[in-house]
């Protein structure tokens, strides 16, 4: 089975004898940024990144097209704010399925338990072992949000 980066460009590849030029477009931008990302890690020899910080990279790009959506909904251009998200839809595909807000909770609920009194006080301590368990798979405003409707009830 290829990693995450072998099958963006395989669609890459596949968008561009079909002539999907969105397609095309956005995985040239995230090749892109995955070739930026090995070029700022290697020290001398060439370096192959693995799928998890493929991932990061990804989860980078369609933040940075959230971001811009809202850029361009304050500034009424509706237009360019569809055309981020069909880039975002584009992205998704290399994404793990996203976590549900229960299944989120159900999973701070557990860190919650093995955690010690010192710790729940610290929200910064809990955030930092609770995201690893979400990698890729829940936005960490979300898991966020979560845990601080969980703290406060």
């Amino acid at each position: 089975m290829p990693n995450i980066e072998e099958k963006i460009n395989q669609d890459m590849k596949a968008a561009l004898k079909s002539r999907q030029s969105m397609t095309l477009s956005v995985l040239r931008m995230a090749i892109a940024a995955l070739r930026e990302k090995a070029i700022a890690l290697r020290q001398g020899e060439k370096i192959e990144l693995t799928d998890g910080q493929v991932l990061a990279v990804i989860i980078k790009e369609v933040k940075k097209r959230k971001d811009a959506i809202d850029a361009y909904l304050q500034g009424g251009r509706r237009d360019l704010a569809g055309k981020e998200k069909e880039e975002i839809a584009i992205l998704n595909k290399y994404l793990p399925v996203q976590l549900t807000d229960e299944a989120i909770a159900n999973e701070i609920k557990k860190v919650l338990a093995s955690a010690n009194k010192e710790e729940l006080n610290n929200f910064g301590r809990i955030m930092g072992r609770i995201m690893p368990r979400f990698k890729g798979r829940a936005n960490g405003d979300k898991v966020s949000e979560i845990l601080k409707k969980i703290l406060s009830s």
